[in-house]
């Protein structure tokens, strides 16, 4: 295993009128991919300051934080040439590793920017809580579980509590979420 520390970050999980914003992540590791708007938190900072000013930086958008999501962790893992999963597992090399905290954010202000981070996009939530599609398949699986978190909550009315961790491998320019279920079991 690589020698790699985790990064502690936020995950702006900001929904309007029934619409989630996502960017198309133009660095590494999930570059091409759709993902949701966030960053590293800084030194003094609260989760949902972090998230408010995250979401500000890279979209231009007023936001508030309507609740922080379950913790989770995520570690993305090359892919390892073993059939034995046990063997592969401890095979893989950790590429990176990432504490997450999720913010679901509603828009109060501003004026949608050119982020530096990608291209932004409105995705109609309906569209993400369902079976995959074309569209999911194109959105970091880690976030979509969040997002699909956030729709069951968006209808159940459900706060959750819990920490988790996901396991990302990848596997050339693909990654593979290992474990989605244990953030559905979370709550």
């Amino acid at each position: 295993m690589a020698n790699v520390s985790p990064l502690t970050v936020v995950l702006c999980l900001i929904e309007d009128e029934g619409r989630i914003l996502l960017l198309c992540r133009n660095k590494p590791p999930y570059k091409g991919y759709l993902a949701l708007p966030g960053g590293k938190l800084h030194a003094g900072e609260t989760v949902e300051q972090a998230a408010c000013r995250e979401a500000f930086e890279e979209t231009g958008l007023h936001t508030v934080s309507c609740g922080v999501m379950p913790v989770l962790t995520e570690s993305i893992r090359t892919e390892s040439a073993h059939h034995d999963a046990a063997a592969a597992a401890s095979a893989a090399t950790i590429e990176a590793h990432f504490i997450l905290f999720p913010v679901w954010m509603q828009v109060t202000g501003g004026q949608l920017q050119a982020s530096p981070e990608g291209e932004l996009c409105w995705l109609p939530l309906q569209d993400l809580g369902g079976s995959a599609n074309a569209t999911t398949q194109q959105i970091v699986q880690t976030d979509l579980v969040l997002i699909r978190a956030l729709c069951q909550e968006l209808k159940q009315k459900k706060r959750m509590h819990s920490v988790c961790h996901m396991d990302v491998e990848r596997r050339g320019e693909s990654f593979v979420l290992q474990n989605p279920e244990d953030y559905g079991q979370a709550f």
